[in-house]
């Protein structure tokens, strides 16, 4: 049986033997290393617009790709524990913020890098945002959304712990226009 099976294997011809390992292959990416998500509102606008649908590492890649400040991140909400949210990591583990608007400073420094910090303008809404400075503790990110006056973020339920990450957001696909990498 095997045999009979190979030898049609075989015969076929080479683009359709092709297609099928190509078609395998993005069946395991997909399944284990890739994810697809929408953006329900404008809190990571203009980066991510609402409607916008991206591809996302999952979690078990980041060991090779490590995550670090102004990587647009997916984790799962604080608040409700099941909602996935897509938002920008600002501060990093074991660091002092303090949000004065328009800016963020990190251990007594203008955050400048990458750049959209500073095209970005960030208010010191909510119980966190507005007692700064604050720490970030070991194993933990702060997050903001791009858009801040629309974002619900660490500014209001404080750090996020870095077992909710379940990946980072790389590349918008949908809509055509918006296609490419996100920076």
């Amino acid at each position: 049986m095997k045999q009979k099976i190979w030898a049609k294997w075989q015969t076929m011809p080479w683009y359709i033997r092709y297609l099928v390992y190509l078609g395998t292959m993005v069946m395991v990416l997909c399944i284990f290393c890739i994810k697809s998500y929408r953006v329900p509102s404008d809190a990571m606008a203009p980066t991510l617009a609402e409607g916008d649908r991206f591809l996302s590492m999952n979690r078990w890649l980041l060991p090779f790709w490590p995550i670090q400040r102004g990587d647009v991140i997916i984790f799962i909400s604080v608040e409700d524990q099941k909602t996935r949210l897509a938002q920008r990591v600002v501060g990093l583990p074991n660091e002092r913020l303090a949000i004065k608007p328009p800016s963020i400073w990190i251990n007594g420094k203008l955050l400048a890098q990458p750049p959209i910090f500073l095209k970005n303008e960030y208010l010191s809404y909510g119980t966190y945002g507005s007692k700064s400075p604050f720490s970030i503790p070991e194993d933990s990110y702060f997050v903001m959304g791009d858009h801040s006056d629309q974002s619900n973020d660490s500014r209001f339920w404080g750090h996020l712990p870095a077992k909710h990450v379940t990946g980072k957001a790389v590349f918008i696909w949908w809509p055509p226009k918006r296609i490419g990498l996100i920076q």
